[in-house]
Formats: C-alpha cells, structure tokens, sequence
C-alpha cells in the first residue's frame, strides 16, 4: 500500500488577512494588536504583547475588516469607535514607517 505523502509546511509562518482573507507570509501582513489597557494600534516590529490579528499593507483590506467587524471578531470584544480612529491613524503610519524600510 502506498502511504499518502506527508504535508509539507512551508519555511515561514502563515497568517491570514482579517480584510481579504488571503494567505500570506507573517513578515508581508501588519500585525494589529489589542492592547490590555483596549487600545487597538499596529505592532510595527511585530513582538508586542496581546492579542494579535493580520491585515494586508493597504488601507482597503484595514477598511473591509472595520466595515466588518472583523477586529469584534478577532479580538473577541467590541471596539469602540475612537478606537478605530485611533487605528487608521497609526495604520497610516505604520504604512509609512513600512515603506521606508522596504
């Protein structure tokens, strides 16, 4: 009998985007993490505590995920509104920072 091929993983993590829902390599997502104090910010190195979930560098899949509720979902609470705000302006700077290193 023939033995089914074992799974081959791939040689980096995988996540998926809370927007798009598209697959991707950890290093190519943003990282957005819940904070314990309930702030919601983007983690620019990627090592900050909390709960975390991915989105794609480009504010569309940011926009789908809030029009969503996708983070509601992710982070298993309500996020308020100011929050949000709060969000798209770090987004936008993390999208920033980003580009200058790449």
């Amino acid at each position: 009998m023939n033995e089914p091929a074992e799974k081959i993983k791939p040689a980096y993590p995988v996540r998926t985007c809370i927007g798009c829902y598209a697959k991707k390599s950890k290093y190519e997502l943003v990282r957005i993490v819940l904070h314990a104090d309930g702030r919601v910010l983007p983690d620019s190195d990627g090592k900050t505590g909390g709960r975390g979930a991915y989105v794609c560098p480009n504010e569309d899949c940011l926009e789908q995920a809030i029009k969503k509720k996708r983070f509601d979902r992710a982070f298993r609470c309500s996020i308020d509104k100011k929050s949000m705000v709060n969000l798209k302006n770090g987004f936008t700077e993390c999208l920033k920072t980003r580009s200058e290193h790449y």
